[in-house]
């Protein structure tokens, strides 16, 4: 990734910096009304002579005539801030003359972050689906804008504060920027009105403001309109391709829109239900309008969540993921959520390098989608490029950063890489947030079974006990670890038990087969999750719980067959 070079001015303890339009203290922010503080760029940068008072006002308000009280107001307020009323000298019946002498210095232009909060629902509780769908297609079209300039957090970060009473200064040290989007959404039948206000987080300015009304067909148009005025407001320059997609955004039927928008709502809830009822939506948008690329998106995306989930078949849920992204790409080449999951579907069928291409395609297209950092951050730890893998975890953690899942998968990938002390504090960042979630707890265990503490392993898996047949495994393999081989045996016929009426995958047995040292038995069970393509399999090389295979030339033959000679090594 290359960043803009641009220059920063530096007197006495300041540093003003032109294109993140900020004025620092010892590097602290300093609240700056946005004229006040094109007011003092405008005499900093022309390094100390007098400058006219009609020079200011045109260079400050170019398309407004404005009085000089106006103009010497906002002199009043930069020498506020800087706490020197002499620092900038009156010139009689001529202007002002910047004082401290300054340094220009080349700098390199960090990313403007900012967040979408969850925008208001002014009609009933039914039309959550619509507010939080509006967040997200909001979210969406800001991270594709500039990979360079801009960092958008995810949205299951910025979902937490949907509610909350925290002011704009909370929400900017929290999540770590510079912006919030937020507004607020009345849908009066065919018609959605929209109010949005950009606002920065240091001093709580108002940056803009707008209020959009339009017809539900034409509700891309209007994303794209407040996704242009933010770019212009906070100086990202976008390259011609944006432009020329923010110009033509196609029309859209506003059931298959509604439908699409229900469809995510439903995904983001995670549950077995809920997923089934987001595949529903997301067939009746494409019923309706069958050339909705992100609908097709949105179907792969749930077919492989239930996939994760342990709700559908492997070989099953990876057919139809197939299906549905590549019917999105014939539709829209460029939809960087249905290469993701190709990538991810890919990964289920152990086409490592497929994986790799699909993921570097989705992050060619948006550098800001978190998804697809998360997915090949387990790309590359299941192939053992710890160090990538980590580097890839992070950058996910940094859009989305009050997620527990992408917190928990920076815990999994720092245990894969042996590196428990990293994994535990992300677990013990999760656990702040939500001190009830049982994936923390499972999580928890596989350090310690790393560690070779079983008895506390045994603890954090019977916590996890709710999360289905993987922690159920996890704790039969640590039990037999610990030498409760009767309690290993007894959970293992729990799993037995459970397959004739549910999906159990044959990893799970494998696993505590393993536990048990019953390599014959686990072989052939490794075979048949082959067969299904279990997802826990993908794992297999990097997850410490089999380095007792690693002298067993049916472990070496199973790696062969999974396609790992053809990746790098461990290290």
């Amino acid at each position: 990734m290359t960043a803009e070079t641009t220059v920063a001015f530096e007197f006495g303890p300041f540093r003003l910096e032109p294109r993140e339009r900020q004025l620092l203290r010892s590097g602290r922010p300093v609240a700056l009304t946005p004229k006040a503080f094109e007011t003092l760029q405008a005499l900093v940068v022309r390094g100390g002579r007098a400058v006219s008072k009609d020079e200011l006002m045109r260079t400050v308000w170019p398309d407004t005539n404005v009085s000089d009280a106006t103009l010497a107001q906002n002199v009043f307020a930069v020498r506020k801030a800087l706490g020197d009323a002499d620092c900038i000298e009156t010139v009689p019946k001529f202007g002002y003359r910047f004082v401290p002498a300054v340094r220009e210095l080349p700098v390199v232009a960090r990313k403007i972050a900012l967040a979408v909060l969850p925008f208001d629902n002014l009609n009933g509780p039914e039309q959550n689906f619509f507010s939080d769908g509006l967040t997200e297609e909001m979210i969406t079209e800001l991270s594709r804008l500039s990979a360079d300039r801009l960092s958008v957090v995810g949205r299951t970060s910025t979902m937490l504060y949907k509610g909350a009473r925290k002011t704009i200064a909370e929400v900017g040290r929290e999540l770590g920027v510079a912006y919030v989007l937020e507004g607020s959404v009345r849908r009066v039948g065919q018609r959605v009105r929209i109010s949005a206000q950009l606002i920065q987080t240091s001093d709580q300015t108002h940056v803009w403001a707008e209020g959009y009304e339009r017809n539900l067909d034409d509700v891309l148009s209007l994303q794209c309109e407040v996704a242009r005025a933010v770019a212009r407001e906070i100086r990202v320059t976008l390259t011609p391709q944006h432009e020329a997609r923010l110009a033509r955004p196609r029309p859209i039927d506003p059931k298959a829109y509604e439908a699409y928008l229900k469809g995510r709502y439903f995904w983001n809830r995670r549950t077995r239900d809920a997923l089934e009822k987001s595949v529903e939506c997301f067939r009746e948008a494409t019923s309706v309008d069958p050339g909705y690329a992100a609908a097709y998106a949105g179907l792969a995306d749930c077919y492989l969540r239930m996939l994760d989930y342990g709700h559908l078949p492997p070989r099953e849920a990876s057919a139809l993921a197939n299906a549905a992204a590549l019917k999105a790409l014939a539709i829209d080449e460029m939809q960087a959520e249905a290469h993701t999951s190709l990538g991810h579907r890919s990964f289920h069928e152990f086409d490592w390098r497929g994986a790799q291409a699909s993921f570097e395609r989705a992050l060619s297209i948006n550098p800001g989608y978190d998804t697809a950092h998360y997915y090949c951050a387990n790309l590359l730890a299941a192939i053992g490029r710890f160090d990538d893998a980590i580097r890839e975890a992070r950058r996910a953690l940094e859009l989305d950063p009050v997620a527990v899942s992408v917190i928990l998968n920076a815990a999994f990938i720092s245990h894969l890489a042996r590196r428990p002390a990293d994994a535990h504090a992300f677990v013990d960042k999760a656990l702040d947030i939500d001190p009830h979630f049982a994936h923390a707890h499972y999580h928890r265990g596989l350090i310690y079974a790393l560690e070779g503490l079983y008895d506390k392993a045994i603890d954090s898996f019977e916590k996890a006990l709710g999360r289905g047949p993987g922690s159920i495994a996890a704790l039969a393999h640590a039990c037999a670890m610990a030498g409760r081989r009767d309690d290993a045996r007894r959970l293992l016929q729990t799993l037995l038990d459970r397959m004739p009426t549910a999906y159990v995958s044959s990893f799970d047995v494998a696993l505590v087969l393993v536990g048990l040292d019953e390599r014959a038995q686990a072989f052939e069970w490794f075979d048949k999750a082959y067969e299904e393509r279990a997802a826990g399999l993908a794992f297999v090389r990097s997850d410490p719980r089999f380095e007792s295979l690693t002298s067993d030339r049916r472990f070496h033959r199973l790696l062969y067959r999974l396609g790992f000679s053809s990746v790098s090594p461990l290290g």
